[in-house]
């Protein structure tokens, strides 16, 4: 399974984004806007150009290793989502791969992230963080749920022969202890 399988549990589609900045002769360092930024997403230029530079995808640090000119600007287009690929895939290893575990653990994270910001309500404008966490911790409930249900779904059909098949030529199975035959003698008569 894969990071785009978790990403889909999620309903966390990556969204584009556009920033300029303008260039000073001093600062190396610029923050984009939104993050954390999807793995080779980006393409930065200044002045139409391409440029050396680092990113911290999960923080959204750009840093340029010698600084843009006065007045060159900086242009970064990228796409951004909830959590970072890495993110995903270090939950993944937690999780020995199950994606349902690693949805709702990574939902679980963006609720905390979310959690630690303050409500804010300026005239008409209000942004209710508060909120947002209770949707993904209510998102991580719903995978966690649709997890289990998907692992332990209901069969009433028996054991099909394929499976019984499978199990007897499995030499890592315990044999059990008792079985139909346990008690027949293999000498005696069958009609006795």
């Amino acid at each position: 399974m894969s990071v785009a399988t978790v990403r889909i549990l999620l309903g966390d589609i990556a969204r584009f984004e556009r920033q300029t900045a303008t260039g000073d002769g001093a600062t190396k360092q610029f923050t984009l806007t939104k993050y954390p930024v999807v793995t080779s997403s980006e393409t930065v230029t200044v002045d139409g150009s391409a440029s050396t530079y680092t990113l911290d995808v999960e923080t959204g640090l750009l840093a340029f290793s010698t600084a843009p000119g006065v007045g060159d600007v900086v242009a970064m287009t990228y796409e951004y989502a909830e959590i970072s690929d890495e993110s995903i895939t270090a939950l993944l290893a937690l999780t020995s791969g199950d994606v349902y575990e690693t949805a709702a653990l990574a939902a679980d994270s963006i609720a905390g992230r979310y959690a630690g910001l303050v409500d804010k309500k300026i005239g008409d404008l209000s942004m209710s963080w508060s909120q947002r966490a209770k949707q993904w911790h209510d998102k991580a409930a719903s995978i966690r749920k649709s997890g289990r249900s998907a692992l332990f779904a209901p069969f009433a059909g028996g054991i099909s022969q394929a499976s019984k098949d499978v199990y007897a030529a499995d030499t890592d199975v315990v044999q059990p202890a008792f079985t139909r035959t346990l008690h027949d003698n293999e000498g005696a008569d069958a009609d006795f």
